[in-house]
């Protein structure tokens, strides 16, 4: 992958440090995965209890940026923020959850969807995270 830059966080602190090896994680860490992007607004990667694979990470990528760059009108997007996340308890049939916090200029708009798939999890809240966008340019025009 050209021009990814991977970060990872140690432990829960604030310490953050470069780790070229191979992404996984652990219940007690998160890594961080500042992504290139066509729509010139970056995108972070994080997750707890899940391995962010290149995989994953590409088709976040792709279905995000998508979103947003329909939505990124005069630069009022400045970041988007995408957390992964998976529930290992058995009793839980919906344990894979995608939240994306995306700032704009003078809001924040957040969405978070949970399903049996991370796939459908992340197609869900692009999903959401469109409508939220549609409503907000609707009332701001």
């Amino acid at each position: 992958m050209k021009g990814v830059i991977a970060w990872a966080v140690i432990s829960v602190g604030t310490t953050l440090s470069f780790n070229p090896s191979p992404l996984t994680v652990s219940r007690r860490s998160r890594v961080l995965m500042a992504a290139p992007e066509k729509s010139g607004v970056p995108i972070i990667i994080t997750g707890n209890n899940i391995e962010v694979t290149p995989s994953l990470m590409d088709y976040v990528n792709e279905k995000v940026d998508r979103t947003i760059g329909k939505f990124a009108f005069g630069g009022s997007v400045t970041e988007c923020d995408v957390h992964l996340s998976v529930n290992k308890n058995p009793k839980v049939s919906e344990g894979h959850k995608a939240e994306v916090v995306a700032s704009l200029k003078g809001l924040t708009i957040r969405a978070a969807e949970e399903t049996a798939d991370m796939y459908a999890s992340i197609d869900k809240v692009t999903d959401r995270l469109a409508r939220k966008l549609r409503q907000y340019k609707e009332r701001r025009n």
